[in-house]
């Protein structure tokens, strides 16, 4: 079962494998922190002696979050049961754990995710416990606030080749040579902020360019891709990688490759153009993969 399989509708969390929620033994009475925007990290400087900051750029931060979650049971025996389960599913790691939802007016109601760690876990045992109602709140940290799509988008372009300027010197009959031209992809970001993109780009293939014409920012290659190889720019963790991935821990970096006037991008909310060109080399595509993403 892959993740996320177990969110099979509105008001569902998954975590670990388990499923809390609508239609669950596990009643989410709060869900605190998640349609609030992530943490903003500043860069501002102040100025020494004098009032005011010098203004600097504003990031995405981290992101705290509640889930309040009623167990409901009269028996003892299936209590301890739910309640061990719940503890198994949300219990500190050191890693982040992958948690899915699917809210509606959250992340667009789509199936959704962050990637979290539990900080706190608190079961009271008072009078409503002993009577068989377990009040339980948990509190999850994602180093991450942005929220994404749990399904991947992705698209393909492909350069082709068109007629050409005249060869020099000019000779009859006259003969012309061939120009790549390229190819355009639309990118639909779904969500409300800039999403990074995954940009796959396959040999054979010299000097690539992938350009966000909506967002006015290019990424260059200074490399010849042979037939059979391919790089893969990943526009999040900022890494050129040759047959592999850098998410994964595959390839060997070509990050030499990237040219000094390349500015790296995300997809902006709604459309956004890529345009895929370079001076030689027929028939090499580019595939971009990505997510809607949510501040």
């Amino acid at each position: 079962m892959a993740i996320g399989d177990l969110v099979t509708g509105d008001w569902i969390i998954e975590r670990n494998g388990l499923a809390i929620g609508d239609g669950t033994a596990y009643d989410v009475r709060l869900i605190s922190g998640l349609t609030a925007a992530a943490n903003v990290r500043s860069s501002d400087k102040p100025y020494l002696f004098r009032q005011g900051s010098r203004a600097g750029d504003d990031y995405l931060g981290d992101r705290t979050w509640t889930l309040e979650v009623d167990i409901a049971e009269s028996t003892p025996a299936t209590m301890t049961s739910l309640l061990q389960a719940l503890e198994v599913a949300f219990s500190p790691s050191e890693d982040e754990v992958q948690t899915v939802f699917q809210i509606p007016g959250l992340a667009g109601g789509v199936k959704a995710y962050l990637n979290a760690r539990v900080r706190k876990r608190d079961i009271p045992v008072d009078i409503q416990y002993l009577n068989g109602l377990a009040e339980i709140s948990i509190q999850l940290h994602s180093v991450d606030g942005r929220i994404r799509s749990l399904a991947t988008s992705t698209d393909t372009a492909t350069l082709t080749s068109n007629a050409g300027g005249m060869t020099f010197p000019i000779t009859f009959p006259l003969t012309f040579g061939t120009a790549n031209t390229g190819d355009t992809i639309v990118a639909d970001n779904a969500g409300s902020f800039p999403a990074p993109v995954v940009l796959k780009i396959d040999g054979p293939c010299t000097d690539p360019i992938v350009e966000n014409e909506t967002a006015g920012k290019t990424l260059k290659l200074n490399y010849t891709i042979p037939s059979g190889s391919y790089i893969e720019l990943d526009t999040d963790l900022r890494t050129v990688t040759l047959d592999g991935s850098a998410a994964a821990g595959t390839g060997a970096s070509r990050y030499y490759a990237l040219d000094t006037s390349s500015v790296w991008f995300d997809l902006l909310p709604g459309d956004n153009s890529l345009e895929y060109r370079a001076p030689t080399d027929d028939g090499s595509t580019l595939t971009a993969t990505w997510r809607d993403v949510w501040a």
